[in-house]
């Protein structure tokens, strides 16, 4: 008697395991895009707390946005802004401004969608559609700036910030 498989057995262990990758790899693909976004969301509020505790703890920010925060962030043009890229697409900007001495706007995170075509794509818009991300996004400030008149009266007036935008040196994010 031969101990070998029978062409049967073969084509039942092969119809078992094509069933079960027909089943498995959906999921997993649905995974590891559900792992990317939170990726991202997690390193956009990284990348919030971290440039926030730098300004706080040296009163000033620094000349790159990189050396703020250890999330990696792919190169916008300057280093007072970057990218965080997901699956190899630059799906959120966040670009950080120093306080403007003229309209006494305090130093800031603004936070954007990445460029097109990227922020067209699946999994930037999945990215942008996170409820921490559209929190994030939806956040502004209140500041006051003096105005003066034609005479010496000066009027204390309270402006918002554009939307997307976070305060430094403030609890913005949870």
């Amino acid at each position: 008697m031969k101990s070998a498989f029978t062409l049967i057995e073969i084509i039942f262990v092969v119809t078992i395991i094509s069933i079960l990758a027909v089943v498995s790899i959906p999921k997993f693909m649905l995974g590891t895009n559900d792992a990317d976004i939170l990726k991202a969301s997690k390193n956009l509020s990284t990348i919030i707390s971290d440039v926030g505790m730098y300004y706080v703890a040296n009163a000033k920010l620094a000349d790159d946005i990189r050396t703020m925060t250890n999330v990696y962030l792919d190169d916008a043009g300057d280093k007072n802004s970057g990218y965080i890229v997901s699956a190899g697409k630059k799906c959120i900007k966040v670009i950080v401004k120093d306080e403007n001495v003229f309209t006494r706007k305090p130093a800031h995170i603004k936070i954007e969608e990445g460029p097109s075509p990227d922020k067209s794509t699946k999994r930037c818009l999945d990215i942008m559609a996170n409820k921490n991300v559209q929190n994030l996004r939806s956040l502004s400030f209140k500041y006051k700036i003096e105005s003066l008149g034609r005479s010496t009266t000066h009027a204390i007036i309270e402006v918002e910030s554009d939307v997307g935008e976070i305060a430094l040196g403030y609890s913005a994010v949870e």
